[in-house]
């Protein structure tokens, strides 16, 4: 049946194990995890069923070297960094609602302990929001954050919940929906 296959398979390559002494332990343990195996491991083809990597010795000189200095003698380019890739409107979108969640948590605990050490925080919410110029520009701050995090918050979770909502253009039209969705309603709270 299939494990007299699977025994075929071993038996040829036992030649291999004979020719090298110290391979003997390593055979005796390959032989005894493939007969663990389920029989679909007989099912692969007989190329694929062991195949040995060749070991390759690394000189301990390019241990201690430092990464790009072994590049620039293997004539192989360093990775670049990774700003200069084009990121997909998606991950832009996905990485600014954490990024919002982080601002809308240090500015709720920045408030919470400027009151625990006596700030009016209100009063000081109303004289900045009093302000010509800068009342407006700290509203849309706060508001766009607010906005933005919850639209983002309210997209992820319906993507968890239905993940066959993950197509790329809905996506990228969600993606772009959120951006000036809460643009336009920051920008409409702030002069309120």
């Amino acid at each position: 049946g299939a494990w007299g296959v699977l025994n075929a398979d071993l038996k040829t390559h036992d030649s291999f194990f004979r020719r090298r002494p110290e391979e003997q332990e390593k055979n005796m343990a390959l032989r005894t995890s493939m007969l663990r195996l389920s029989p679909a491991m007989a099912s692969l083809q007989r190329s694929q069923t062991l195949r040995m990597l060749p070991c390759v010795q690394v000189p301990a000189r390019m241990l201690s070297e430092k990464y790009s200095t072994k590049m620039k003698k293997t004539g192989r380019p360093v990775s670049p960094h990774v700003l200069i890739y084009s990121f997909p409107m998606a991950a832009i979108s996905s990485i600014t609602v954490r990024v919002t969640g982080v601002a809308l948590s240090v500015g709720l605990g920045g408030v919470g302990a400027a009151e625990l050490v006596g700030l009016d925080c209100a009063s000081l919410a109303t004289t900045l929001g009093n302000m010509s110029l800068i009342g407006p520009a700290a509203k849309f701050a706060v508001a766009y954050t607010l906005i933005y995090h919850w639209f983002g918050a309210a997209r992820h979770y319906a993507w968890d919940n239905n993940p066959e909502l993950l197509q790329n253009n809905p996506v990228k039209y969600s993606s772009v929906g959120i951006l000036v969705g809460a643009g336009v309603l920051a920008g409409g709270l702030a002069f309120v």
